[in-house]
């Protein structure tokens, strides 16, 4: 390998310091070999630096994708709470239903409920009262003291009763309940009347009421 002056264009041997024509000081090989080398490493700084900005964003999307899920796998525990909340009130609603006003069991079986005739006159006067309330009893009181006074069925009085009330309701477009109508009768009917007497104190009753 040669080395040409810069100065006078003669070549030189590569060990050279000086020209051997004009002895002017000729460049240094070496030096030029680490300006490349420098080059070469400020290349590779470069790819260097790419690869980590790539692997930094791998990283960044990766993270985000991961609070993302975390978030998602979050709301999905609060909603099967949220569920369990709910089917845990529902059953709590069913037992105090069942205990309640579900009606009776007994051996896992649930057994029928026989409404009392005062139950019935009390739901056709729009009050939904349970079979043991006070109101049910009332109802049923009145009915067992003027059947008694009219010799007949407790379901007698009662259908004499709605009978008044449905004519009141439908011809007069008057509103009275039956408890009205049973209070009146047993305040005013004496022992040892009949159904028919009964009857005829309706049939007043609808006359002074319409």
């Amino acid at each position: 390998m040669k080395i040409k002056c810069p100065s006078c264009g003669f070549e030189n041997e590569k060990d050279a310091r000086f020209c051997e024509n004009c002895e002017e000081p000729l460049p240094n090989p070496y030096a030029i070999k680490s300006k490349n080398e420098d080059q070469s490493f400020k290349h590779t700084s470069d790819e260097d630096d790419k690869t980590i900005n790539r692997i930094e964003k791998e990283e960044r999307i990766r993270a985000e994708a991961k609070v993302k899920i975390e978030k998602e796998i979050k709301e999905k525990e609060q909603k099967k709470q949220g569920m369990g909340c709910l089917i845990f009130l529902g059953i709590i609603i069913l037992i105090a239903f069942i205990i309640f006003g579900g009606g009776d069991y007994e051996n896992g079986e649930k057994q029928s409920v026989e409404y009392s005739i005062g139950y019935k006159l009390c739901v056709i006067d729009g009050d939904y009262e349970r079979e043991d309330s006070v109101k049910v009893r009332r109802y049923n009181y009145l009915l067992e003291n003027l059947a008694q006074r009219c010799s007949c069925e407790e379901i007698n009085i009662a259908d004499i009763s709605v009978a008044a009330q449905k004519i009141l309701r439908e011809k007069y477009v008057k509103e009275v309940k039956n408890i009205t109508l049973l209070e009146a009768a047993n305040e005013d009917l004496a022992y040892g009347c009949t159904k028919d007497d009964f009857t005829k104190y309706m049939t007043l009753a609808i006359q002074l009421l319409k």
